[in-house]
């Protein structure tokens, strides 16, 4: 099914539906005066958020064999076109965002900033599920964001993620309507949460079209089970069984976005909201 079934009034401003390990010392100073922390692969990027690197530029295409775990303030973007891929290996969540590896939740609020908000390059930082060529079946999500946490996402690039199971989602601790449903190969706002979208592409991200797995089909693209804020941005060829680029459980506000030839086999080829969401 093509297009966006909406079972709910959500909180829509014009949206166009068509069919629907050592850090590299590579430190300077930018006009802020603000510390920029330069990486050149996933370990060296997971060594950065560990010791608390606040501003981290990708400074090279590399893949993601791990999954991240962002517990402070942290600003990620990229100075000039990179690519960050899922290692054809790799099952888990790339990013966490309030967590720590531990599974604690951190201290104080998070605040996680993807992308450069001051560029006007729309391509800069791709994020590349690599679907084409995973020797192993995902359970995890390119962001899986935690309580009390806020990510913004300025003009990145979300492609090629599939999800077909879970793991992290179905900790009870995170009061998820059926966990085992939840699909957001692109992904997961938990209770609490909040998600800030400035624009970027989310295209060609899927999780199982089929009811008959029991599990991982509700959103494609996207599973918000807290709060979401899209301000800008496209959502393309997007599929799941429910709901093609948006499962809205919770409160979704859209400015300005345009979706097209997102796919449901069920409901809500772009967009589906449950009748007990509360918007």
């Amino acid at each position: 099914m093509f297009g966006a079934i909406l079972t709910s009034p959500v909180n829509l401003l014009p949206v166009y539906v068509l069919n629907s390990a050592t850090v590299r010392k590579s430190v300077y100073v930018v006009a802020d005066e603000e510390f920029v922390t330069k990486v050149y692969s996933a370990r060296e990027l997971e060594s950065a958020l560990q010791h608390g690197a606040k501003v981290i530029e990708i400074a090279a295409d590399f893949k993601i064999d791990r999954t991240l775990y962002v517990g402070a303030d942290t600003e990620i973007f990229a100075r000039s076109p990179r690519t960050l891929t899922r290692a054809e290996d790799f099952a888990g969540d790339i990013f966490v965002v309030g967590e720590t590896r531990k599974g604690e939740a951190s201290d104080e609020a998070v605040t996680f900033t993807l992308g450069n908000e001051t560029s006007s390059r729309k391509d800069l930082l791709v994020i590349d599920g690599n679907k084409a060529n995973m020797e192993v079946d995902v359970k995890g999500s390119a962001i899986f964001t935690c309580k009390n946490s806020k990510t913004d996402i300025h003009n990145v690039d979300f492609i090629n993620h599939k999800k077909v199971g879970n793991e992290k989602a179905l900790d009870s601790k995170y009061s998820l309507s059926y966990p085992e449903l939840a699909g957001g190969a692109m992904a997961i706002l938990t209770t609490g949460s909040t998600m800030n979208i400035y624009g970027g592409t989310y295209s060609n991200n899927d999780v199982n079209t089929s009811t008959s797995t029991g599990t991982s089909y509700y959103g494609g693209g996207f599973y918000n089970f807290g709060t979401m804020n899209v301000y800008g941005g496209t959502f393309s060829s997007n599929r799941a069984s429910r709901a093609g680029a948006i499962y809205n459980y919770r409160v979704l506000n859209i400015h300005n976005a345009t979706f097209k030839s997102n796919y449901a086999a069920s409901n809500g080829g772009a967009i589906y909201m449950p009748s007990s969401t509360g918007a």
